[in-house]
């Protein structure tokens, strides 16, 4: 968010000094002295509806999104065309999940800015939240009318299809967003998932990996590509990943299974045995634990153990 500019009336230096002094409390973190200064300014200047924008903008980054909405309202009220104030609106209604009101203040921000994208976006967020994805769908149509090449708008097209379960107009529209903006990490992803469900396991692999080189750390994105590994069968790239995230969820029993399979499958049983071991003390009744801490022990000629195994996915499978 952008303070505005004090204008003409300011001419007065004082203002201009409670102005400046309190743009810059607010770019420093200090919203009181900017609210304080901004409210001096008013009490002169009462109908100056840039100060209240201001001034609401000041709540707005403390935290207190209503006073930001009083003083949005207010400038409006002083000047009904006063476009960012109704976009600065729109977004706090949205923080506060107001999102009719939210809706209404930038259908009133673009009938004054119809070129400007970001409102188009904004208002797409709140139409794809409040599940209205024709809406959605027309707002960002908008910004490729504006920008014919803007990779966020496909992507934001190609999430609406995809909640609309079109998976080939959704495949389709990212495939779009990564011809403009090769490294849009939302298209990578989600184009990843819809192409590893029909079975194209390279090509998910090969999504997945130019993802993982954008964003290293996102969990979501490291399971989808464990589990194509995994698929694959190319347990050797799949296990430096499954270590990863089992140091930092080692209580979880999908990730101890296939930690457990590619130790397996790599030859290194008895780890997998270990492995195996610790995930059924968590989850007991996890059948595919059970089945492969029994081919582990059979694989090794443990008859003691593997019958113990047997015995359990026997009671599981009859549901005791």
């Amino acid at each position: 968010m952008v303070f505005g500019l004090i204008g003409a009336v300011f001419k007065n230096s004082r203002m201009k000094k409670l102005h400046d002094k309190a743009v810059k409390a607010a770019m420093s973190g200090d919203y009181d002295t900017a609210i304080e200064n901004f409210a001096e300014i008013l009490d002169e200047f009462p109908e100056h509806e840039t100060t209240w924008r201001n001034i609401g903008l000041a709540y707005f980054q403390k935290g207190e999104h209503k006073n930001a909405i009083t003083r949005f309202e207010k400038a409006i009220s002083l000047r009904s065309d006063f476009f960012e104030a109704l976009y600065d609106l729109g977004h706090a209604y949205g923080v506060i999940g107001e999102d009719q009101k939210a809706i209404d203040s930038y259908k009133k921000f673009l009938k004054i800015k119809p070129k400007y994208k970001e409102g188009w976006f904004a208002i797409a967020s709140i139409y794809g939240k409040t599940q209205k994805l024709e809406e959605a769908k027309e707002a960002l149509e908008k910004v490729l009318e504006l920008d014919s090449k803007n990779s966020k708008a496909y992507s934001g097209l190609g999430d609406i299809y995809l909640m609309q379960k079109k998976l080939e107009e959704a495949q389709k529209h990212y495939e779009f967003a990564l011809q403009h903006e090769p490294k849009d990490l939302n298209s990578l992803f989600k184009l990843g998932s819809i192409v590893g469900n029909k079975g194209d396991l390279d090509r998910a692999i090969e999504l997945y990996e130019r993802a993982i080189k954008i964003s290293p750390d996102l969990q979501d994105l490291q399971v989808n590509l464990i589990k194509v590994y995994m698929a694959k069968q190319d347990f050797a790239k799949a296990l430096p990943l499954i270590e990863k995230l089992v140091k930092k969820y080692p209580n979880n029993p999908e990730l101890l299974l296939n930690h457990g399979v590619a130790m397996g499958m790599l030859g290194n049983v008895q780890e997998a045995i270990v492995i195996f071991e610790q995930a059924v003390k968590i989850k007991d009744d996890h059948l595919p634990l059970w089945e492969n801490l029994a081919k582990c022990y059979n694989s090794i000629g443990n008859k003691e153990q593997t019958q113990r195994c047997l015995q359990k996915i026997d009671a599981l499978r009859k549901g005791k």
